[in-house]
């Protein structure tokens, strides 16, 4: 994985995967040189000795989302905004299985 991009794109259940695989590459690596970087919606870790970065990219519900009349509208057919942010990782983790059984203003 030298010099590669790992993505996890989704929801808290994504951002889980993500803090998972970085606690244990450090673990097995504890004297390498680090970077994070928190952002929202994407936050990132570097193994710099290695050339390794992990993101997350917050994504709840993968698709675009845009502002109609004050509500969030689900843009079902569309991720062009969203995957503008993937597109130089070199492996993808989707994840979004918690958002959609929301009720109400949170329902997917």
């Amino acid at each position: 994985m030298r010099g590669k991009t790992v993505m996890f794109v989704g929801d808290s259940l994504g951002r889980n995967q993500w803090e998972s695989l970085v606690c244990l590459i450090y673990s097995a690596a504890p004297q390498t040189q680090t970077q994070m970087v928190k952002g929202d919606p994407l936050s990132t870790f570097s193994f710099l000795d290695y050339g390794v970065t992990i993101q997350f990219y917050r994504a709840p519900y993968l698709v675009d989302i845009d502002m109609m009349q004050g509500k969030r509208v689900l843009r079902l057919e569309d991720i062009s905004e969203n995957s503008k942010a993937w597109q130089n990782a070199d492996v993808l983790s989707f994840n979004t299985g918690h958002w959609w059984s929301h009720n109400g203003g949170l329902q997917g």
